[in-house]
């Protein structure tokens, strides 16, 4: 064990001056100085012992002071052997520069010079801030972290959580802070930590158990990233942990989404604001399928559509079908149905409407039923007076023995005829009040 330690110890240091970044590329640095030195110096050691002017001998001795100076004229002499590789050095620099401006479409040469030289020696690395669910880039501005990746260092402002890849799997997520971006490692996806809000104009119609289509309209949503139990201790957002978010979640919401099939962007990623918005979509459109018209439209006492239509969104299969996608759903509004054929649609306003004129002229025929049974039993009460009236008149009037058969004849014949008139004319007024309606129609028409 202490042995394979050993062993692993050279091959760790020597990969991390390789490819290693930050001290270790400044350490490269350094060491391909350190050694070009040695190796000129060892050139110009070459040269002087061809040249008979090193010194020989057993008993040749220098000082510390004579060593520094022979080597410094050691350095010197060969340095014109080190113009060959400068030279090509800066050439095959300079050309890769170029070659890295290409590739990636940069603007600015030197751009890619910077790139390379915080590549190779840790020298210039650029800095991306991170907010607001994006990167903050001034006008014209041209940052490798945006165009190519690391090396660099990326700073996040809080509510912002970015997901890392490299050339063979995801990296890395990191939320607020600053962090350093290795080579070969590039910003994936940025996620806004913020609660989001979601609208669906227009919900596509779907058809109905009695085969009407029936849609929704104005649908809004509000939703975020989900956040596990522990990490937002169960309640949501704390002071400790105002953003609290799932690492599984950043990586569904990225690596879960489907591709689009639409004209305007085919080929591309589904957006995920588009994505949470087809869960809900499918969970009114399930309940429009299993549900007749009037239970959607006009339900009946003691059911509401979307009471059923939330309990849905909220159920179990709903979160898990939400969470695919790495969200939450936090509070939601359905809206307004709509039914796609306006024929149908008054159609079905005509049909909900006959019962109500039904039993408003029920309750109109009611009223003006007793209305006129109240106005008899007035009448009556009054002829009733009238008669009694009349009757102790006759008894004081001297109106002789033969005739008062007579006379009391032709009164009770004056009065059956009022009563007759009356009747009648109550008849026609109601006769008037049902034709109302039609007569209105008719003049409507």
């Amino acid at each position: 064990m202490m042995l394979r330690r050993l062993l692993w110890y050279p091959g760790y240091l020597l990969r991390a001056l390789w490819e290693g970044d930050r001290i270790w590329a400044v350490l490269r640095f350094i060491f391909l100085g350190v050694v070009t030195m040695l190796i000129l110096i060892v050139l110009g050691a070459i040269e002087m012992q061809v040249m008979g002017n090193f010194p020989q001998g057993p008993g040749a001795r220098l000082e510390f002071f004579e060593i520094i100076e022979i080597a410094a004229i050691l350095f010197i002499r060969a340095f014109r052997f080190l113009t060959i590789a400068l030279l090509a050095f800066v050439l095959a620099f300079m050309f890769g520069a170029r070659y890295v401006q290409d590739i990636y479409e940069l603007r600015r040469y030197r751009t890619a010079l910077r790139y390379l030289a915080a590549g190779l020696f840790g020298f210039f690395y650029p800095v991306l801030e991170i907010d607001e669910g994006g990167k903050v880039l001034t006008l014209n501005e041209e940052n490798t972290l945006d165009k190519i990746g690391g090396p660099g260092f990326v700073m996040i402002r809080p509510g912002n959580a970015v997901l890392f890849e490299n050339l063979k799997r995801p990296s890395n997520v990191r939320a607020a802070g600053v962090f350093f971006v290795p080579r070969f490692e590039f910003i994936k996806e940025i996620v806004d930590l913020n609660d989001q809000e979601g609208r669906i104009e227009r919900l596509r119609p779907t058809l109905t158990r009695d085969g009407i289509r029936i849609g929704a309209k104005d649908v809004r949503f509000l939703y975020r990233l989900f956040g596990t139990r522990r990490e937002g201790l169960g309640t949501g957002r704390i002071p400790q942990n105002p953003y609290p978010f799932a690492v599984q979640a950043v990586e569904s919401m990225v690596y879960n989404r489907t591709m689009t099939t639409d004209e305007i962007t085919p080929n591309d990623i589904t957006p995920w604001n588009t994505a949470v918005s087809f869960a809900i979509d499918g969970a009114i459109s399930d309940f429009i399928n299993n549900n007749r018209a009037d239970d959607v439209l006009k339900p009946p006492a003691g059911q509401d559509p979307r009471e059923q239509i939330r309990r849905t969104l909220l159920s179990r299969n709903s979160r898990n079908r939400l969470r695919n996608f790495g969200a939450e759903l936090l509070w939601f509004d359905i809206g307004h149905f709509f039914v796609e054929d306006e024929e149908v649609g008054d159609q079905l306003i005509k049909s909900w409407a006959a019962p109500w004129i039904r039993d408003q002229r029920e309750f109109h025929a009611l009223g003006e039923a007793q209305r006129q049974a109240f106005a008899e039993l007035g009448r009556a009460e009054a002829h009733t007076m009238i008669v009694i009236r009349i009757i102790n008149a006759f008894r004081s009037l001297p109106i002789p023995e033969g005739q008062k058969a007579e006379a009391l004849r032709e009164f009770f014949l004056l009065q059956a005829s009022q009563v007759i008139e009356t009747l009648s004319k109550a008849y026609e007024s109601r006769y008037q009040d049902e034709d109302r309606p039609k007569r209105l129609e008719e003049k409507n028409d």
